[in-house]
């Protein structure tokens, strides 16, 4: 089966509909996923990026980007790279007072039973309890 890597633009049409042609174009590529016909992939980097253009350019809620997010996940023909790492990074994101990119980072941390984060930002991975947080003056 044909697969395709989409970039987040694609991602942001289609979720936004700010552009009714384009978003009906992605429309027409999801439903050919559906249907077993493509396998659509998408890069870990591409969901940090939608994320981030929800925040920064739309003013999205965090719950209506987690729920964007998770039915993204979902989708049926949807090859989603580190699939578990978002997943687990999406949960920490929905559920405690941090961006997503440090949420990610503490997500590939637990997933990978990494229990040290080195980081200047504190403030964002004291909420996690299972992971220590060094400066890299302290190593």
């Amino acid at each position: 089966m044909n697969k395709v890597l989409i970039d987040t633009n694609i991602l942001v049409r289609y979720f936004t509909n700010d552009i009714p042609e384009k978003a009906a174009a992605v429309k027409k590529l999801l439903l050919k996923a559906k249907n077993n016909e493509i396998i659509i992939v998408i890069q870990s980097i591409i969901i940090a990026e939608l994320i981030w253009v929800f925040e920064s350019f739309y003013k999205l809620k965090k719950e209506k980007i987690v729920n964007v997010i998770n039915a993204l996940l979902n989708t049926p023909g949807i090859d989603i790279i580190n699939k578990s790492t978002i997943l687990k990074a999406i949960e920490i994101y929905s559920s405690k007072n941090v961006d997503y990119i440090d949420a990610n980072v503490m997500a590939f941390a637990i997933i990978n039973n990494i229990n040290t984060v080195i980081t200047f930002d504190k403030k964002h991975f004291k909420s996690d309890n299972n992971i220590t947080i060094l400066n890299p003056g302290n190593i």
